[in-house]
């Protein structure tokens, strides 16, 4: 029977415990990336020292230097050839970084196991590597992909640091690095273990998982003979070598019961970073909840590359979507006792189901572009049947629920984010066919539809349907919301009075004695200098330009004037005994929302 592929085991280990497995990296992860080993780099070193001394390239480096009285081990040899800091330092700067030329060519970089390698510790899989080479690729890798290391070169600096369990990403130099003269090397020098890196390496055999990447084990007595050691692992080990492993190497995985896979490393560990994307969305099969949705959704889209995951997680979720009982449903005439509690049931099955979808669509709004854009809009769209049916209207209604949350939820987004073209095509690029006409989104996808009980104000019950999901989740912030909430209503009523629809007012807050919306303020400030057709002008909103768009306006300052004055006149209050007249209250108050005036 085939067991199961090493990247397999491993990426499902690493999702169910993601921090429980530590890597280990040998000669071979840094040796495909074009670097040399500690030990090629002391014969190259010694083969350096008998030509500026006049003398042939020795066959054996080491004989040679031993004939010659010279230091043991790599330190000695480094301070017999370089004896200050940074002549040792100018001296192995060519081993390890490239020239201007190599920089150019992609030598001496990161290689593919550096790369992968960092985003396992992106995504939190992978907090702890211990490195047995002298170069610091993997600490440029993960600096590339946006995470600053714990860097730990020495036994002083083990004795210094934070306990593993508190550290985000850190990497241990079991043997120093090129830029410490006190490293450890030739093979007396890999006998034995400071104490502090003896302890730190005991607790990571014991209670971390171990990845082996390039470790041929030969060499390194100490760490071996700690490896055989360890008390049974409580976690599994794998061991990745693009050649079959040696004596020792195959010893120590037998004995830990590794998964070995000899292969690319580079190759095997992107299968492993693979394998975890697709379990994080087949996770996002079914709702998990907007907190999970948009943690998703902000992983893909702060990537380097085309976010595909993203893309198909969209389209399950829209195919999902559409297939709830109450989307689905063609049941549009109940008994008039029923009613109430068929409308409810479906509405809150429309709202409950829709919610990871509508939390991944704000998400790409918010952080997405045009081309991330074109995954999501069409849904909208789509989701708004076209065939006239008869029937109760709340129920009919309800089949504008899922275009008006995404709507919604999106726009919201991104007007905070000023995208405004996408606000301009929310609002009145998509067009509708409702009702045998034609319409602005705005203009048809109205909170009522999912509110339409006597005496609901819809506007009200989807402000704070939608808070958590842009306030907390997507990190808007109180203010934030409340203000992108007020812009993109500003942006609705107008599209709907361009329109021609019935406009009730919008909870929109008025401030101070004077009837003074902020909302209508930042709008024209945001359309004032803006050329036709662009911005919050383009897809013909806001009648495309200045000329139309001030006059809507205009028209709109003195309803919110009206309104506000019918407000005021309801919360007159008497001066004080014997004193005719009265004051009116100040503070934020809502026009047509007596109950949520002065709050």
């Amino acid at each position: 029977m085939r067991r199961v592929d090493a990247h397999v085991s491993l990426a499902l280990a690493l999702q169910s415990g993601p921090g429980t497995v530590a890597a280990l990296l040998g000669a071979g992860a840094s040796a495909s990336a074009g670097l040399p080993t500690a030990w090629e780099v002391r014969q190259e070193l010694i083969r350096r020292a008998a030509l500026a001394a006049g003398e042939a390239v020795p066959t054996d480096p080491e004989a040679w230097w031993s004939d010659r009285g010279g230091s043991a081990g790599y330190d000695g040899l480094l301070a017999e050839l370089a004896p200050t800091p940074a002549g040792r330092r100018d001296l192995l700067r060519g081993f390890f970084e490239p020239t201007e030329d190599g920089r150019e060519r992609g030598e001496k970089r990161p290689g593919a196991v550096h790369h992968a390698l960092a985003q396992l510790v992106v995504t939190g899989a992978v907090r702890v590597v211990l490195t047995l080479n002298f170069d610091r690729l993997i600490e440029t890798a993960l600096r590339e992909a946006g995470i600053e290391p714990v860097v730990i070169d020495s036994p002083a600096a083990v004795e210094g640091m934070e306990p593993l369990q508190h550290q985000r990403a850190v990497v241990v130099h079991l043997h120093g690095d090129y830029l410490s003269p006190a490293t450890l090397n030739t093979p007396e020098e890999l006998n034995t273990y400071p104490a502090a890196l003896n302890a730190l390496i005991d607790e990571v055999f014991d209670r971390y998982g171990l990845l082996v990447i390039g470790w041929s084990a030969t060499w390194d007595n100490a760490l071996r003979a700690r490896l055989q050691a360890a008390r049974s692992p409580r976690y599994g080990t794998w061991w990745i070598d693009q050649f079959p492993l040696s004596g020792h190497a195959q010893d120590l995985a037998s004995a830990r019961r590794a998964a070995v896979a000899i292969a690319d490393a580079g190759v095997e560990l992107a299968r492993v970073v693979d394998a975890l994307q697709a379990l994080a969305e087949q996770r996002l099969q079914d709702p998990v909840g907007p907190p999970a949705a948009v943690a998703f959704a902000k992983r893909a889209l702060a990537g380097a590359n085309v976010a595909i995951g993203l893309h198909d997680t969209l389209s399950r979720e829209t195919d999902r979507v559409a297939n709830l009982d109450a989307v689905r449903s063609n049941e549009f005439n109940v008994g008039g006792n029923q009613l109430a509690a068929v409308y409810a049931r479906r509405r809150d099955q429309i709202l409950a189901g829709t919610a990871t979808l509508s939390a991944l669509v704000a998400t790409s709004a918010y952080w997405g572009n045009e081309r991330t854009d074109a995954w999501w809009l069409p849904t909208i769209t789509r989701s708004v049947p076209r065939e006239i049916v008869g029937g109760l209207t709340p129920l009919i209604g309800l089949r504008l629920g899922v275009a008006t949350l995404l709507t919604h939820a999106a726009g919201i987004a991104a007007t905070a984010v000023r995208r405004d073209e996408l606000v301009a095509h929310l609002a009145a690029g998509n067009r509708l066919t409702w009702n045998d006409q034609i319409l602005e989104a705005a203009a048809v996808l109205t909170p009522a539809v999912l509110w339409a009980e006597d005496g609901a104000d819809a506007e009200l019950r989807l402000r704070e349907y939608l808070r958590p999901l842009l306030q907390n989740h997507l990190a808007l912030g109180a203010a934030g919301y409340e203000h992108a909430w007020e812009d993109w209503a500003a942006v609705c009523y107008l599209t709907r009075r361009q329109a021609g629809t019935t406009v009730a007012a919008p909870l929109m807050v008025i401030d101070g004695n004077e009837p003074y919306a902020p909302a209508l303020k930042r709008l024209k400030g945001r359309i004032k200098d803006l050329p036709e057709n662009t911005g919050l002008f383009a897809h013909g909103n806001l009648g495309g330009r200045i000329g139309l768009a001030w006059p809507l306006l205009e028209r709109y300052e003195s309803q919110v004037a009206e309104w506000a004055k019918e407000l005021d006149r309801n919360h007159i209050t008497p001066f004080g005994a014997g004193i005719g007249g009265g004051v009116i209250p100040t503070g934020p108050r809502y026009p047509g929302r007596p109950d949520l005036a002065w709050r």
